[in-house]
């Protein structure tokens, strides 16, 4: 049985969820959501039961964590959760956060590690869980592996994985969050002389044949408004119905049947690699959640009435 994802998209390629014996690789450039993706993920896994989770957390100390955690569930700044005593309520919001993060089947390493030192880390943890029916291990992100020669190192690690893979049969997941390329964002400058083909390949992943070689799922994740994209690729419609509801009737001087997709508050998904292909289209897309919509929308209220109480005080002054 699957670890069902809050993922749709996820679900969907995946046959029903987190299948044992997967490599699952996300790319992205910088604040495009991998971090999210995989906060995301470490909650769905920890409500199954009989599963274990060992996650790399090279990306951002567990302290920015768990404050981007409570701000999103308090829907204030972080200058505010910083700098103000909480209230009772508050308190009570912060332990339930908190205590997500003391899950016994949940151990983290934070500290960069070799090839090397990865490998005796998971096999210590594996072993030590071996008697749990589905064991996860989550790498963010694998750029940060320590070497020299990165290109090297992230060859080694996927090595590690697909080893591991084989070794334990029927008891590992692995996902991976890695980067794309710089690239990328000069293909995006050039969005207006070339509205087809902006979408994330292969060409466009950091150590991409390591990448491409050693997992099952590849995905490419972009955020348009992060990337400065008001409106996103073009895509032939007639091999894209599923994404109608996301597509712009606009003359970009292509095909006819190519169209843009929307860009501002969604999120897309580009299939790169199926190892498991059932021929179904390639590009998934979901819209940015509405509790984010309503974090941004009291973010900024917050804001405006911190400046209009900071008038008064000065007038009283």
């Amino acid at each position: 049985v699957p670890i069902v994802t809050s993922y749709d998209f996820l679900n969907k390629l995946t046959f029903g969820g987190l299948q044992k014996n997967l490599v699952i690789a996300f790319l992205a450039r910088p604040s495009h959501g991998k971090t999210h993706l995989a906060q995301v993920l470490r909650k769905d896994i920890l409500k199954t039961e009989n599963t274990s989770l060992l996650y790399f957390n090279w990306e951002m100390s567990w302290f920015n964590l768990l404050i981007l955690e409570i701000r999103n569930k308090l829907k204030k700044p972080l200058e505010y959760i910083l700098n103000n005593t909480p209230t009772s309520e508050e308190l009570n919001e912060y332990k339930q956060i908190t205590s997500e993060f003391r899950d016994e089947r949940f151990t983290s390493i934070d500290q960069s590690l070799t090839p090397e030192e990865f490998e005796y880390c998971c096999e210590k943890y594996i072993n030590l869980n071996i008697d749990k029916e589905h064991i996860v291990i989550v790498i963010d992100h694998i750029g940060i592996t320590k070497g020299t020669n990165k290109h090297e190192v992230i060859y080694a690690i996927m090595e590690i994985c697909n080893m591991l893979k084989l070794k334990y049969a029927n008891k590992l997941t692995f996902i991976i969050s890695g980067q794309l390329n710089r690239e990328i964002e000069k293909l995006w400058r050039t969005r207006d002389l070339n509205p087809i083909n902006l979408r994330v390949t292969s060409e466009y992943i950091f150590s991409a044949d390591a990448i491409m070689q050693g997992s099952d799922l590849v995905i490419g994740m972009v955020i348009p408004q992060r990337a400065g994209l008001d409106i996103y690729s073009a895509i032939n419609s007639s091999k894209n119905e599923h994404l109608s509801e996301h597509l712009i009737d606009e003359d970009i001087n292509s095909p006819k049947e190519y169209k843009r997709l929307k860009g501002n508050n969604r999120i897309y998904y580009d299939v790169i690699k199926k190892r498991l292909d059932d021929g179904s289209p390639r590009l998934y897309c979901e819209i940015i959640n509405s509790e984010q919509e309503e974090f941004d929308n009291n973010i900024n209220k917050f804001e405006k009435d911190f400046i209009e109480a900071d008038k008064k005080v000065s007038l009283l002054n």
